[in-house]
């Protein structure tokens, strides 16, 4: 066998290897990049996530108060229509009064079970 042949069987042999291990080591780096950037928009979206909750809890706290304020403009009207002989409940600002309460009241409900949800939501 000569020298060239030798060379030919050798270089031959070796170069699917090379472009084997250089495929498997191109295909391993894009598997790392790929890992990387689902990692990144997880963890983003759960910092969304997360504000989302915030943001809500904040907005039940201004509910809060906006039913802080119904019941002293209730216990306000209370009295004064007490003082005028009329019971308020009876009357339509009366009713006015409890649909404001209960509408107010249903969205802290509804806020709390979205924060609720925003908590638990897993990625």
């Amino acid at each position: 066998m000569s020298e060239k042949n030798v060379s030919k069987m050798l270089f031959s042999n070796q170069e699917p290897q090379k472009i084997e291990l250089a495929l498997d080591s191109q295909l391993k780096d894009i598997e790392q990049k790929a890992q990387s950037v689902f990692n990144d928009g997880r963890r983003d979206a759960l910092q969304e996530v997360l504000s989302g909750a915030g943001k809500m809890e904040a907005a039940q706290k201004k509910l809060q108060k906006l039913q802080n304020e119904v019941d002293a403009a209730y216990a306000d009207g209370k009295r004064k229509a007490k003082e005028l002989g009329v019971d308020l409940d009876s009357t339509t600002v009366g009713k006015n009064f409890k649909r404001a309460f209960n509408d107010v009241n249903d969205y802290i409900t509804s806020s709390q079970s979205a924060v609720s949800k925003l908590r638990k939501f897993k990625l």
